[in-house]
């Protein structure tokens, strides 16, 4: 995303730790290094940017949105990445309701969950017990600093993800081995997702 912005002429800034991803960046891309959820690190850095356009790929639970709230200096339109799973039809998934069917393909005025933390108790990963994409887009929708656009998007993945989701699968195929062994987890692991191609820097 941030080298098609600046393919397309956009000065763009990422706010991030420093993690691993740099590599991947055009070099026009500038970068101000923080944490997310410190509420100094990230009142500096759009401080010292004032930018026009905030992109937050990581607001997980209420409280990242009003961090970024508390740091914003003036009103900002700002693009919270959602999550497909705000949808009822995840319930289903989620096994907290079987009593209905939902409708498909979603569309946005499609049903929204009425069970909240679909995670908690399910996965250990680190934010599991507080990510609710449902709150992160009533409390963005809310905010009077805000003029937000919501994107809901599936479990993204492709040539750069980090995460390497299905690195072992791949792996697997690349040996032409006759039979692919997936672990009880990764077997029962129903979700949305969306490929994203590498995007080829000039």
């Amino acid at each position: 995303m941030a080298n098609e912005f600046v393919q397309n002429n956009h000065k763009v800034t990422v706010f991030h730790r420093n993690l691993y991803f740099g590599e991947f960046l055009d070099k026009k891309v500038n970068h101000c290094m923080g944490d997310r959820k410190n509420l100094s690190d990230l009142a500096k850095a759009i401080k010292n940017t004032n930018p026009d356009i905030i992109v937050d790929m990581f607001a997980m639970c209420k409280n990242d949105v009003l961090i970024l709230e508390s740091a914003l200096i003036k009103k900002t339109r700002v693009v919270i990445i959602s999550s497909c799973d705000v949808y009822k039809a995840y319930s289903v998934i989620f096994k907290t309701c079987t009593n209905a069917v939902e409708v498909t393909p979603i569309t946005e005025k499609s049903s929204i969950r009425d069970v909240l933390y679909p995670y908690r108790g399910v996965y250990d990963f680190e934010y599991a017990h507080d990510y609710e994409k449902i709150l992160v887009e009533k409390t963005a929708l809310d905010s009077p600093m805000m003029d937000v656009i919501i994107l809901r998007l599936g479990m993204v993945y492709g040539e750069n993800d980090p995460n390497r989701r299905f690195l072992n699968i791949i792996e697997q195929m690349r040996k032409g081995v006759s039979e692919i062994h997936l672990s009880r987890e990764m077997s029962q692991w129903i979700t949305s997702k969306g490929y994203v191609q590498k995007f080829q820097m000039e």
